[in-house]
């Protein structure tokens, strides 16, 4: 049986850390975060989906009211977060050269094709996406689902998507738990976790309700592969 998900610790990693204080940095920064997103209630301007803002200021005006708006009432939130900016794997090399290995330890079976020789492989041609800015302030939450079996074209394969958590210090009686069949998986500083969608597993996943006021950033991502097309990989 498929686990629903794998866990790794990239803070306890030392030549990572370097890199990790400066992508802490970039995702702790508010104006690089833009959009709010309210699924659930209808409220006007939102229509149950996404809505871009000019500034981080506008931004924190429209959610303090929001915020104000579901305390006030009983609403059945489906989500309630902002996103943000994406970032360029290239500039954190080693911290995607990390992750990849990851990839390769966790699913080298589903991509590689053969081994050529001691440092060359044959393996199908992945994708590891650029990371969304995620971010959870107090009364964001996400409601149980699954999203594993997405309509995406039947040439790509998709595996996992991958959640790295830049959180110090997190407090887990604020809530805001990633939680996996049930499994609560505190925001951690340096936590890499792979949700798993190999095979037939979609675990069902969601984030716990925020009770603090702090700013709960994660990074968002995914991993895919094109089931036919082959390429070399080297692994000098």
């Amino acid at each position: 049986m498929e686990k629903p998900f794998y866990e790794f610790d990239l803070a306890s990693e030392s030549d990572l850390i370097n890199e990790l204080e400066t992508l802490h940095s970039f995702c702790s920064d508010t104006s690089n975060y833009n959009k709010v997103i309210l699924r659930g209630p209808e409220r006007e301007g939102f229509n149950n989906t996404i809505r871009e803002f000019d500034s981080f200021s506008t931004l924190s005006d429209e959610y303090n009211e929001i915020e104000k708006w579901i305390s006030e009432n009983d609403f059945n939130i489906g989500q309630f977060s902002l996103y943000g900016k994406t970032i360029d794997w290239r500039d954190y090399p080693l911290i995607y050269k990390y992750i990849v290995s990851k990839v390769f330890e966790i699913y080298g079976n589903d991509i590689i094709v053969r081994k050529l020789d001691d440092t060359k492989f044959s393996i199908k041609k992945f994708t590891l996406s650029e990371g969304l800015l995620t971010m959870y302030k107090k009364s964001g939450r996400l409601s149980p689902h699954k999203d594993g079996k997405p309509a995406i074209p039947k040439d790509f394969t998709k595996l996992a998507n991958i959640l790295l958590y830049l959180n110090k210090d997190y407090k887990k009686r604020c809530g805001g738990c990633f939680v996996v069949n049930g499994k609560e998986l505190p925001p951690d500083y340096g936590k890499l976790v792979f949700l798993n969608f190999r095979g037939d597993s979609d675990p069902e996943h969601s984030v716990s309700l925020l009770k603090c006021d702090v700013n709960r950033i994660a990074l968002l991502f995914n991993i895919t592969y094109m089931n036919a097309e082959k390429i070399i990989w080297n692994n000098e």
